[in-house]
């Protein structure tokens, strides 16, 4: 056999045994972090490169959010660029591969040529990943030497980036299910917490706390409607920066441009720090001043009509993902539910507490009425004996009651009767007058 075609033919062989290992990764490796790494180091066998990176497209910012491997055992930190400033950029939006001969004499992708030749790559290989749902972004090659990617590099690279998509998309699948998941429990979390307190001041800290585990936040408020004053009273929630912004006589006219306006609108706000300083409020400037990159302002409404807003704050920029932005209104909506039934719990508990008063007046304005039904007037001092009663008619005293004949001793005797703990018991009236002297003095020696 021809050496020449023997040596092509061991290529070929190892370079498919290096797809099969790709392969072989994508089924064993989770998550980012994990795979990289490990692709990298399979890769040395059937390609010359020193730098690896990893960019995937944020269709939140637009922006390529690049991961490099320079071979340690983790990822450098996150890098963004524009995607027009970008090799990976163009790779990703045009979806076809790149090579960079020699970054010494590359004009375009200035950003990115000068990030890759600070790292010692001279040239340079991108491929697009790809998978039959979605465009996720590309997978990058540099080597300190330059043209070291020809044809036959690229068209294996391609379909290493294939397999690499499809781990890509699965880990991300699997990312997602898992937030899903985790959010889920937390709105379920967070419906028991609040169903439970109906207590305002203790509902409050609760809330931030739960919320902060699935969507990072540095600033959260609520701000209430008060119909008496047309204002919203603002409530800082678990947060060192609210606590800082907010006191007890916080509150925002209906008329301001950030609470304010979504509650009147009933629609929810995201501003990033451009927003922010455009709406140009005492508030967001004073937010601006302590780190503030983002705000976000949700409308906090039941069938009743509009309770407030859901205020959080963010020192990142973009930080309110449409997704997370999502989730607040199912958290929101699970707020409003709770501060409409605390509402409704202390209506009902002043409502009780008053027919309580009520009750006790009504009782003692019956008992006024049957226990004195035998006695009739309306003057001063008949009302005054008749208050002596209520005082004595209680205690286990002996009780003497003076008067003339016929002013009527009896008729007080049976009210303060009717009016004592023996009430159940049989009145006995005795006429000290019928009795003989004689018979009375037998009985006191006795």
């Amino acid at each position: 056999m021809d050496p020449d075609r023997h040596f092509e033919a061991n290529e070929d062989v190892g370079r498919y045994e290096a797809l099969l290992q790709m392969a072989d990764l994508v089924v064993h490796h989770r998550s980012v972090p994990e795979l990289l790494p490990e692709l990298a180091q399979r890769l040395r066998s059937v390609a010359s490169f020193e730098v690896a990176s990893l960019c995937l497209h944020d269709p939140h910012k637009n922006v390529m959010r690049i991961h490099f491997w320079e071979g340690d055992q983790r990822l450098s930190d996150i890098t963004e660029l524009p995607v027009e400033e970008s090799a990976c950029g163009f790779v990703w939006e045009k979806q076809r591969p790149m090579v960079l001969d020699d970054l010494h004499t590359e004009t375009r992708f200035r950003r990115a040529v000068s990030l890759l030749r600070e790292k010692g790559v001279r040239s340079y290989c991108e491929l697009p990943l790809t998978t039959a749902e979605k465009k996720l972004g590309a997978l990058g090659l540099g080597s300190s030497r330059p043209n070291a990617y020809g044809d036959d590099d690229v068209e294996l690279l391609r379909r290493v980036a294939e397999l690499v998509a499809l781990a890509l998309e699965n880990a991300m699948s699997r990312a997602a299910f898992v937030e899903e998941k985790e959010r889920l429990e937390m709105l379920l979390e967070l419906s028991t917490t609040l169903m439970s307190n109906l207590d305002l001041r203790h509902l409050f800290p609760a809330i931030s706390g739960l919320i902060r585990r699935v969507v990072p936040q540095d600033y959260a408020s609520l701000a209430l409607y008060e119909e008496a004053d047309h204002c919203l009273r603002v409530y800082a929630l678990d947060s060192a920066l609210a606590q800082e912004l907010i006191d007890s006589e916080t509150v925002a006219p209906i008329g301001e441009p950030a609470s304010g306006a979504v509650f009147l609108k009933g629609e929810t706000r995201v501003c990033n720090r451009e927003d922010l300083a455009a709406i140009g409020s005492p508030v967001l400037t004073r937010m601006l001043e302590l780190g503030i990159q983002s705000f976000c302002a949700i409308p906090l409404m039941t069938r009743k009509g509009k309770l407030g807003t859901l205020n959080l704050g963010s020192m990142a920029d973009h930080a309110f993902a449409p997704q997370d932005v999502s989730f607040l209104k199912q958290v929101a909506a699970q707020i409003a539910v709770a501060l409409d039934n605390a509402r409704a719990y202390r209506e009902i508990a002043e409502l009780t507490d008053k027919l309580k008063k009520e009750k006790l007046y009504l009782q003692d304005e019956i008992r006024s009425v049957l226990n004195f039904e035998e006695i009739v007037g309306e003057s001063a001092p008949l009302k005054h004996v008749l208050a002596q009663v209520n005082t004595v008619a209680p205690l286990d005293a002996t009780v003497l009651i003076l008067g003339e004949t016929g002013t009527g001793k009896e008729l007080i005797a049976r009210a303060i009767h009717r009016m004592s703990s023996r009430k159940d018991g049989s009145f006995i009236k005795l006429n000290c007058a019928a009795i003989p002297t004689g018979l009375l003095e037998r009985a006191f020696r006795a």
